[in-house]
């Protein structure tokens, strides 16, 4: 075994697993969900962006607690660079959907 290696890292790749398959069928049903113009997308991918922000908060704040490291590249991101990445457009996204009469007269179905 590898002195390194932390017992937590696995709970946390299954985590991130789950999150990714979750976020993949979900986006599927709001494709389908779009193009039939359906009442409920609005609130659907009100939630996705949500669950987005949350789940992508978690994965970040547990793998800097852990001190998971990570593929080394020529950049070096901040903290703050996947949660504002998540946060940014769940805030515009949510003030549209829910303020637009555009999406109002759209989505009816």
């Amino acid at each position: 075994a590898n002195a390194e290696y932390n017992p937590l890292t696995a709970p946390l790749l299954l985590l991130e697993l789950f999150t990714q398959l979750t976020l993949l069928f979900f986006g599927i049903l709001l494709v389908v969900l779009f193009f039939q113009k359906r009442r409920t997308f609005p609130m659907l991918v009100i939630i996705y962006l949500s669950f987005q922000f949350i789940a992508i908060t978690l994965d970040h704040g547990l793998a800097q607690t852990i001190k998971v490291k990570g593929v080394i590249t020529n950049t070096h991101p901040t903290a703050i660079q996947p949660v504002g990445q998540t946060l940014l457009p769940l805030i515009i996204w949510s003030l549209y959907l829910t303020r637009s009469k555009r999406v109002k007269l759209t989505f009816q179905n």
